[in-house]
This record gives structure tokens, C-alpha cells and sequence, in this order.
């Protein structure tokens, strides 16, 4: 999913909004398919924001899958490597960034 990620698991420029139940939302929406540390079903979650060159990317694919892969070659590889694409979802960019952030502290 660019580099930017620092070291404290943050998204660069977004502040984590502490009032999001991100192990929650995680849990609910995510788990199922992924894990915060090994690939899974889907890609391991943890550092995921860093394997993506452009982060607006990362988001529309998140919500959007179909339309960027075939855009996007590493979008086409996720798909190749796990054969399936993954469920589209409707969290907002401050619940992805906070889920991204929970994995990347687990």
C-alpha cells in the first residue's frame, strides 16, 4: 500500500484520530482476509501502506480494487498472487489510516 509510513506507523501528514475503534474496525472489516503481520488470504496489513508508490492509489484500491488493477501493475499483482480480488470497502480515509496504524503497532 508509498513511502508514507514513518517510524512511528503513522501515515505521513495524517494525525491518528484516537476516537476511532481501530482494532474494531479491523476486526469487522479486515480480519477476515487479513492479518496485521503475515500474508494471509490477502497481504499482511502491517507495513502495507509502504509497498504502494502512490498512496492515492492505495486508497481508491481499497474502495475500488477492479478499477486499479487494471491501472496499476502492483494492484495486478496482488491479484495474481492471491487469486481473488479483495471485497471493495467504504471506510473513510481516517479509518483506513487508523487501521493501517493498528497493524502497524501490533
Amino acid at each position: 500500500m508509498i513511502s508514507c509510513n514513518n517510524s512511528s506507523g503513522k501515515q505521513a501528514g495524517n494525525k491518528i484520530n484516537p476516537n476511532i475503534d481501530a482494532a474494531g474496525l479491523y476486526s469487522m472489516h479486515c480480519a477476515s482476509c487479513h492479518k496485521c503481520d503475515i500474508d494471509f488470504t490477502g497481504p499482511s496489513l502491517k507495513g502495507a501502506a509502504d509497498r504502494w508508490k502512490d498512496p492515492e492509489l492505495m486508497y481508491e484500491f481499497i474502495r475500488n480494487p477492479i478499477s486499479v488493477i487494471q491501472k496499476d501493475s502492483y494492484a495486478a499483482e496482488l491479484q495474481k498472487k492471491y487469486k481473488t480480488v479483495m471485497i471493495p470497502s467504504m471506510l473513510s480515509r481516517e479509518e483506513i489510516d487508523a487501521v493501517l496504524d493498528y497493524c502497524n503497532n501490533q
